[in-house]
């Protein structure tokens, strides 16, 4: 099974448009279609990382679908507060935590440097978000930076301590996450997860 062309904005199962798509996920599926590009292949790949289907997901990678395809999430109702919008594949499999998937992913060449349009945030920003501190361990050993941060300058340890993630902020940590890395607004791990009383992580940092 080939690639499609420009596997670039896929949608994941046909029963999940309705919910899965923003009325400016629709003005882009539409520019999509029109150009043609989208494609079933990656819409399949979506599919089976929503559906944590691991098998089909290695059957689609060996038949040439592209790793780093991407999906559109509505704006709200997503683990963790992940904001909506664009994300790749290996993206919304950590968020979902299914990181069998995630792995086979990353096993496949997916980029952990990638980021989403709107925000910057890469792989380890949403893992930190939804408090998937195994995939933090993992990204970080495929190299993602633990740094990198959003375009509002919050970065993976910022969020986690935020949330209250004391798992991921003691991985982060572990792999060598700069614990005074400030956002644009000023804030630090240690003064937001003091400002929502998260005291483990104030310990923890």
């Amino acid at each position: 099974m080939a690639a499609f062309p420009g596997d670039k904005i896929p949608l994941a199962h046909p029963d999940s448009l309705r919910r899965a798509l923003s009325s400016e996920g629709r003005d882009l599926l539409r520019q999509a279609i029109d150009d043609g590009r989208v494609g079933i292949p990656a819409t399949g790949l979506l599919a089976a990382i929503e559906s944590d289907n691991e098998l089909q997901l290695k059957q689609l990678l060996e038949g040439g679908v592209n790793v780093d395809c991407t999906t559109i999430l509505e704006k709200n109702h997503h683990p963790g507060n992940v904001s909506g919008g664009t994300m790749t594949a290996l993206m919304l499999a950590c968020m979902l935590k299914h990181n069998s998937i995630a792995n086979a992913l990353l096993q496949a060449g997916a980029n952990v440097h990638a980021r989403r349009p709107h925000n910057g945030a890469t792989a380890m920003c949403v893992s930190a978000c939804v408090g998937n501190a195994s995939m933090c361990l993992v990204l970080s050993r495929y190299g993602a930076s633990l740094d990198a941060a959003t375009t509002s300058g919050a970065a993976a340890l910022l969020m986690a301590a935020e949330d209250g993630h004391l798992e991921v902020v003691r991985v982060l940590l572990g792999a060598g996450a700069s614990v005074d890395q400030a956002a644009k607004d000023g804030a630090t791990p240690l003064s937001v997860a003091a400002a929502f009383g998260h005291l483990e992580v104030v310990r923890a940092l």
